[in-house]
């Protein structure tokens, strides 16, 4: 579904990435792991349209689409939900949520927006009972949910989740991770950047490895979750393996 090949990314002089390649399967769930400052958050920017490649490509359902705008990958199938949230906080949940579905085709709106709606509260039931009140009014838990039922509003192939779990007690970070397992069994794939690499190679089937703008290490979340250098850098000394099966 996703091809990333020999991706080069810049800000200004500062090179961020370094002839990255890597893949997303339909249907599956990858993480990116790695420490701050190591690209992850850069290679989604990449995806998204949010930075252009300087050089590389990127691949999309087959299509070449590396340095189509944000509102072109939207329409493609492709939603970001960004580290911080980056929800309108004076404005309310359900105004969040209908932004979320803007760049869909009119008629298409009309016939389908309030059966998103209605999935996106399947999902997220307390988001429900709050439909009428300000984003900004809302727990750090219930802002994670509403940033992701905005982008699910576009009915995305693939979802791009930055760092969903940060800053969430760990049984918010538990159940929004457990969202992005039903994603997947509903048919959704997703490329997810998560700085608890231990939660993120639970839920996930394939991950990458980022360190200073490179892929260093790749392959499915069991062997990474057993790679010595993996444990030792990012599941931290107190690590227990994951059950065989």
């Amino acid at each position: 579904m996703l091809r990333l090949t020999s991706v080069t990314a810049c800000y200004g002089r500062i090179t961020a990435l370094h002839g990255v390649s890597l893949h997303v399967d339909e249907g599956e769930v990858v993480a990116l792991i790695g420490a701050n400052g190591a690209g992850k958050t850069t290679l989604l920017h990449a995806v998204s349209g949010l930075l252009q490649p300087r050089s590389g490509s990127v691949r999309f359902d087959g299509k070449l689409v590396t340095g189509l705008p944000v509102e072109r990958l939207v329409r493609l199938g492709i939603s970001h939900v960004p580290e911080g949230r980056m929800l309108f906080p004076d404005m309310t949940v359900h105004e969040n949520l209908l932004l979320g579905a803007y760049r869909r085709p009119r008629a298409e709106k009309r016939a389908l927006l309030d059966e998103q709606f209605e999935r996106v509260y399947a999902i997220f039931p307390q988001l429900r009972g709050r439909a009428a009140q300000l984003a900004g009014t809302l727990s750090g838990g219930e802002q994670q949910m509403l940033a992701i039922g905005r982008a699910l509003m576009s009915r995305p192939k693939l979802l791009l989740l930055d760092e969903p779990t940060m800053g969430l007690a760990p049984m918010v970070a538990r159940d929004i991770l457990k969202v992005v397992g039903a994603l997947q069994k509903q048919g959704t794939t997703v490329l997810m950047v998560e700085q608890n690499a231990r939660a993120a190679l639970k839920v996930a089937q394939r991950g990458y490895v980022l360190e200073t703008g490179r892929i260093v290490l790749e392959g499915t979340a069991h062997e990474l979750a057993r790679d010595p250098e993996v444990q030792r850098a990012y599941l931290g000394s107190g690590y227990k393996r994951l059950p065989d099966g």
